[in-house]
């Protein structure tokens, strides 16, 4: 069982050779130092229950000990006679300064073995090939050596494996694309070595597989375009994958590391990316601040740093990110104040649930971006009072501020954005009226300004808002009636909760008719408001009346078959109240 592991302990031992001799026991010659501790580290290592070295004590000379032999010149450990011995061959020799694992012995007789740690030594060789030829070993950790060469197919023999440990070597080559045959693989660790080519798709087969790390991925070359990590379980910090010594700019242009485990502060190295234009590194877990570096993206077109755990003051000048279109910063610990200087062309600006204080800055305008990017990627953000998946953001026009600590009124100028389509600024403390100004918002879709301490009465502009699909102004402390219009009763009465001074459909709470007047005429421009109110009143009447008589009378004269069916119908209608009238007139007569 054990005629060949004397060999192997024996070069794991030794870290130069020297001259075999056969070896008895001499009690005058001291074993070597660094021999017996290796061997006490040994026996620490080989699982032995039953304490079955019992000879193996500090108190004796390690050349006596049962099985030990030594060379009787030298005093060096030459050959270990471990049979019947019943030891559970569970060999542990980490950190133990080793040189040497003996790449040219070609086979071994190991059994039992089903754990080798060899972790953290000086081994400057390939993988052994006696070594793979363990067919009942489960765990392997070589990792922390100094690992040459590709990973050798053979080890695909070794099917029982739970555990392999190769990361913080230098192996060589490709990620090999059989790896993935290891069905029952738990830990699988690559990282830290020096892979070219890409990560096989094969990976994923893996079923069993509960931790995965290969950062330090490969270094990207400087010609790679689209790099896509997304949706995996990645870890480890990202700086080294980064801020690697490039020499010059890379042409990466799409990066997307979103949906990880990645850890560790953002990279303040971005100087070496700046062709990016879309990068993604939104779902991880990376902390500290936004670096300054990132103002260098002089092409950035969406930037997402969404649910992650960032912190500190957002100091980032945006403006100088000319071509930046979309923003998220959702979902982390960002504090100071909200950002006003940003380029022309923003779009989409997402800084909900983070710290943001203070007042909404009355300088936030943005133009009308001309062209449509036709790039589709995906995101998840918050809006019509739930968590919506949305591909390729072309025109949409967003502004989300909420699940912050903002304080003040909403600035006039922000209703004034005609293009906005969702604007979400609730959960904060923003206080004051709403401008009447929100009428001129006609591509507005969602519109949520709940849960803050706005109050006075709600615009009957609002009204105006034919494209309005989702309203919540619940929770703040509005007052008066509920501006008349085709579209605020059909919003249930959970859109409008929380403020008990308002009154009106949808809510069960009836207005009288002085306050109505009374709310109308001090609503905003008084007798106009009024007016307006009464005339979108009439106005929609008029044309429901309308649609409805067209789309009656209308279907009935170009179409004869729905003709002919209405008319039957009304001859019906007429036949049976005929029968009842004349039924009911002779039971009268009947009873008299």
């Amino acid at each position: 069982m054990f005629s060949q592991i004397s060999i192997v302990l024996l070069l794991l031992l030794c870290a130069n050779t020297f001259h075999r001799r056969t070896c008895g026991t001499n009690l005058q010659l001291l074993c070597n130092e660094n021999d017996r501790f290796a061997l006490q580290i040994f026996k620490l290592g080989v699982g032995n229950h039953s304490n079955m070295l019992p000879s193996w004590s500090t108190e004796q000379d390690c050349c006596v000990w049962k099985g030990v032999h030594c060379d009787n010149t030298t005093g060096r450990v030459t050959r270990l006679d471990l049979h019947q011995q019943h030891l559970e061959v569970e060999l542990r020799l980490e950190s133990c300064h080793l040189t040497n694992i003996s790449p040219s012995i070609k086979y071994v007789n190991f059994s039992s073995l089903s754990t080798l740690d060899l972790s953290g030594n000086h081994f400057f060789t390939e993988l052994p090939y006696w070594l793979l030829n363990i067919t009942t070993i489960s765990h392997i950790d070589l990792s922390f050596n100094l690992l040459q060469g590709p990973i050798p197919k053979s080890l695909l023999s070794l099917r029982n494996l739970v555990f392999l440990k190769l990361n913080n070597n230098e192996i060589s080559g490709s990620i090999p694309e059989w790896l993935g045959q290891h069905e029952q693989l738990q830990y699988l660790g690559l990282s830290e070595n020096v892979f070219n080519g890409s990560i096989p798709s094969s990976i994923g087969n893996l079923s069993s597989l509960v931790d995965l790390s290969i950062r330090g991925l490969p270094h990207i070359s400087e010609n790679v375009l689209l790099l896509d990590l997304s949706d995996n379980s990645f870890s480890g910090p990202i700086s080294p994958f980064f801020c690697h010594k490039l020499g010059r700019e890379t042409s990466l242009d799409y990066l997307d590391i979103s949906s990880n485990l990645f850890t560790g502060e953002v990279p303040d190295c971005w100087e070496y990316w700046k062709g990016l234009s879309f990068l993604f590194m939104q779902n991880n877990k990376l902390t500290g601040e936004v670096p300054q570096s990132m103002a260098s993206f002089v092409d950035i077109i969406i930037l997402n740093l969404s649910n992650n755990c960032l912190s500190g003051n957002f100091s980032l000048d945006l403006s100088n990110l000319k071509n930046l279109e979309y923003i998220n910063l959702k979902r982390n610990n960002l504090s100071g104040a909200v950002p006003t200087r940003m380029p022309s062309g923003m779009e989409v600006m997402l800084l909900g649930s983070n710290q943001f204080e203070g007042n909404i800055p009355p300088q936030l305008s943005w133009q009308e971006h001309k062209e449509q990017f036709t790039i589709h990627f995906r995101s998840i953000w918050y809006t019509k009072g739930q968590e919506l998946e949305y591909r390729d953001y072309g025109l949409l026009r967003t502004l989300d501020l909420s699940c912050n600590n903002l304080s003040g009124e909403i600035p006039p100028q922000v209703f004034s954005l005609d293009q906005l389509q969702t604007l979400n600024s609730s959960r904060n403390h923003l206080t004051g009226k709403m401008s009447r100004e929100i009428g001129s918002m006609k591509n507005l879709e969602s519109l949520d300004l709940s849960s803050n301490k706005l109050y006075g009465e709600i615009p009957t502009s609002i009204s105006s808002l034919s494209f309005l699909s989702f309203l919540n102004l619940s929770n703040n402390d509005f007052t008066g009636q509920i501006p008349i219009g085709t579209q605020l009763q059909t919003f249930s009465a959970s859109s409008y909760a929380g403020n008990p001074k308002l009154c009106g459909a949808p809510l069960p709470k009836n207005c009288t008719e002085a306050s109505a007047i009374a709310d109308g005429s001090k609503q905003n421009g008084g007798s106009n408001d009024e007016a307006f109110q009464i005339e979108s009143l009439y106005l929609g009447i008029g044309v429901g009346f309308v649609v409805g008589f067209w789309g009656l009378w209308g279907s009935l004269f170009l179409n004869r078959t729905w003709r002919h069916t209405y008319i039957r119908f009304l001859n019906h209608v007429v036949d049976q109240i005929h029968v009842f009238v004349v039924v009911k007139w002779n039971s009268l007569k009947g009873t008299q």
